[in-house]
């Protein structure tokens, strides 16, 4: 690769905003990652989590639970149900077509709803699994309601958002008594076939004429489709149910899907009395409400910014941006001793070429600091992974875009 020449291009920030920048994640557990102390000590730490016995030893999906910095087993029946209020970390384990050798993808997965607690937790202990598995996993940072398709593949193509999480008291579903609850359902846009299901508040504001929506009550099951609703989100919720866990919980529950073209339809369904429990109001709104646009979750339309190629200088402990948008070289190889970085706003892709004895902080740690300087819309939606495969990195930098 031809050498970079270029300066640091980096705008001087006036004092009074350095002053209020947020450097509060290096106070976490996520600040450590990385250092010489972490280095010395996760790979024994990692010895003794009783979480991560027998992790990765055959191939398959394997699921874990922040709770209060402690790791916890998810059971597999509750794989792809993932609380907004929690972190959590995913382990894929599979075989390489070609070779047949065990390869793993580790995922640290932070809901919209967690705390900094929380998804530092996350994400040191992917680290320590990491060190466990003797580095050899690829590492993702996934984002809430912003899954790859990578990830969502893990879990058959069916995901469940939920409201909640172990701050709010959530402990354990009854088995017997169900609280009724209303999803809607979402694709991913990368990929037709994939969906999955966001837990919504039960008000009549959330539903619109295009709406595919799910009330499960305690002893039935609606699916209510939109007189505008499209076919693929029709055909999408269908295939949610087969999996999902709600039915599985319920196997003798028959699932009623309705047509409506208002509210009285709806009313209809599950009835007026079940609608003002479940509604709390006594009538429903206008019909003429139902075809009202949507409210967008931010009016203000972003700039997309440019793709940026930028190098990590380990001395100044701060990323060098080389190069932006068109100014971006198409490499042929990656110089070694530095770690990469392509950032595309919405993800970040790394590619670690440095010593070990030169790392003062992980890669991911690196690229989380990154992160953690965008602005708090843009750093919450941006997911991250870690490439261990230089023309894996390559092919991203020479098409423009996460592969």
């Amino acid at each position: 690769m031809s050498k970079f020449s270029m300066q640091q291009r980096r705008e001087e920030k006036p004092k009074e905003e350095q002053e209020e920048e947020d450097d509060s994640w290096k106070d976490t557990n996520v600040g450590m990652i990385g250092s010489d102390l972490d280095r010395s000590v996760r790979k024994d730490a990692a010895n003794t989590e009783k979480a991560w016995q027998n992790a990765g030893q055959k191939p398959g999906v394997e699921v874990w639970r922040i709770n209060k910095f402690k790791v916890e087993c998810v059971d597999v029946d509750d794989y792809g149900k993932f609380y907004e209020g929690d972190s959590y970390i995913v382990l894929n384990t599979y075989k390489n077509k070609e070779t047949e050798a065990i390869e793993y993808d580790l995922f640290f997965w932070i809901g919209k709803d967690s705390t900094q607690d929380e998804y530092g937790t996350a994400a040191y202990k992917t680290v320590e699994l990491d060190a466990y598995l003797d580095d050899k996993p690829v590492q993702y940072r996934e984002v809430g309601r912003n899954e790859s398709q990578k990830f969502l593949a893990c879990f058959s193509n069916t995901f469940q958002h939920l409201k909640g999480g172990y701050d709010s008291g959530f402990n354990k579903v009854s088995q017997t008594v169900f609280e009724t609850k209303m999803y809607k359902i979402k694709g991913m846009k990368n990929n037709p076939n994939t969906f999955s299901l966001v837990e919504v508040d039960m008000k009549w504001s959330k539903i619109y004429s295009d709406s595919v929506l799910l009330i499960a009550t305690n002893d039935k099951v609606f699916q209510l489709n939109g007189p505008n609703a499209s076919h693929r989100y029709k055909y999408g919720m269908k295939q949610v149910l087969k999996s999902l866990d709600v039915m599985r919980c319920r196997p003798q529950t028959k699932v009623i899907t309705e047509e409506f073209t208002s509210y009285e339809d709806i009313e209809d369904a599950l009835s007026k009395e079940k609608c003002k429990e479940l509604f709390g109001t006594e009538t429903a709104p206008e019909d003429v409400d139902l075809y009202r646009e949507r409210v967008k979750e931010s009016q203000e339309q972003e700039e997309e910014p440019e793709i940026t190629l930028s190098r990590y200088n380990d001395s100044e402990d701060d990323w060098e941006v080389l190069a932006k948008g068109d100014d971006i070289p198409y490499l042929k190889d990656i110089e070694d001793n530095y770690l990469w970085m392509l950032d595309f706003n919405s993800s970040v892709v790394l590619i670690d070429k440095r010593k070990k004895e030169s790392k003062k902080k992980s890669a991911m740690v690196c690229g989380q600091h990154h992160l953690d300087k965008k602005p708090t819309k843009q750093q919450r939606r941006a997911g991250m992974c870690c490439k261990k495969n230089d023309d894996e990195f390559l092919e991203c930098c020479r098409s423009r875009s996460v592969k």
